[in-house]
């Protein structure tokens, strides 16, 4: 079992998601500091809250809270730090939206409690690199895992494609990782041509269809390859 009978993605708190039908946004609230582009903006838990409702209010149907920063070269904060952040806000966010909450961690016990808080999904951004206990935490309460693609604290292939099927497929293996329903998730850059793209993830990636996919566009990625006003396309 993944989780995934018929068309639908079970996640935590009796909570489901239908596939195929159509894509489901999830929006970012980084509740910290130094994060990429909103780093200190809403380190607040009402900041936080207040822009998670602003998101779903937009069409996003999960809201992924994070307490630690993922950029390069940020620093490491504490579990308990990192706690302190986050679970306030799923607390907060509980009671007052029908989205879905996505909890950004690669700490087991942090994904337990914010499990307990009211997550329905936990969103390892280091795909069971640091923690894989963290498997066994979505397995064991029914929540959502979503295994992300990172090249961080590893060797990774020349073939910037093969090497996301490729890591993916070797942390979807497991029984006990199949038993929870898990989610592929992979980020699409520059460094990947979109004819690559497709080829890849067409003809090698045979992960991405056992298991649904979850994308992540790079903001200079996007800002790149949109047509431009004015040029006709």
């Amino acid at each position: 079992m993944t989780g995934l009978e018929g068309r639908l993605w079970r996640v935590g708190h009796g909570r489901e998601i239908e596939l195929g039908r159509r894509s489901t946004i999830m929006a970012i609230i980084n509740v910290t500091p130094d994060s990429f582009s909103d780093g200190g903006r809403f380190e607040t838990v009402d900041a936080a809250v207040e822009q998670a409702l602003r998101a779903v209010s937009e069409g996003a149907g999960i809201v992924d809270i994070g307490g630690e920063s993922t950029r390069p070269n940020a620093a490491t904060v504490s579990p308990s730090e990192e706690q302190a952040r986050v679970l306030p806000v799923i607390e907060a966010l509980r009671g007052r939206t029908r989205a879905l909450i996505s909890i950004d961690t690669y700490r087991a016990e942090t994904a337990r409690l914010a499990i307990s808080a009211g997550a329905h999904i936990v969103n390892d951004v280091f795909g069971l690199q640091k923690e894989p206990d963290i498997a066994d935490i979505a397995a064991v309460t029914g929540a959502g895992l979503c295994i992300m693609h990172t090249g961080r604290d590893r060797v990774k292939l020349v073939d910037v494609i093969a090497d996301r099927c490729i890591s993916s497929s070797d942390r979807l293996r497991s029984p006990l990782r199949q038993a929870s329903t898990a989610i592929a998730s992979c980020s699409i850059r520059a460094s990947a041509s979109p004819r690559r793209r497709r080829k890849k993830t067409g003809a090698d990636g045979a992960v991405f269809r056992t298991f649904p996919l979850r994308s992540a566009a790079a903001r200079r990625y996007v800002a790149q390859t949109l047509p431009r006003r004015g040029n006709g396309a």
